[in-house]
């Protein structure tokens, strides 16, 4: 689902505010069908009566290219001690 693109921004009023970074993931989240589903399964939960609102959040964080994690970690290391080192 698409939940996972929601951060919890605030909760007022038994209203959760969701920001998202991507229009398309709030549209779903708000879709009525999803946002009954939602506000059920977190009314469940919490016992108590919630909303949902989506709030759009600008652009997303920049997340390191798994490459370039390799590549750093590798220039950074003696070849000699990956292994724990020669004899």
């Amino acid at each position: 689902m698409f939940m996972k693109a929601a951060i919890p921004e605030s909760f007022e009023d038994e209203t959760l505010n969701l920001k998202f970074y991507y229009q398309f993931h709030k549209d779903r989240v708000e879709d009525n069908k999803n946002r009954e589903m939602i506000e059920g399964i977190i009314e469940r939960e919490v016992a108590s009566p919630v909303k949902i609102k989506g709030i759009m959040g600008g652009k997303p964080p920049e997340k390191a290219k798994p490459k370039e994690l390799v590549q750093e970690s590798q220039e950074n290391e003696d070849p000699s001690q990956i292994f724990g080192g020669f004899d």
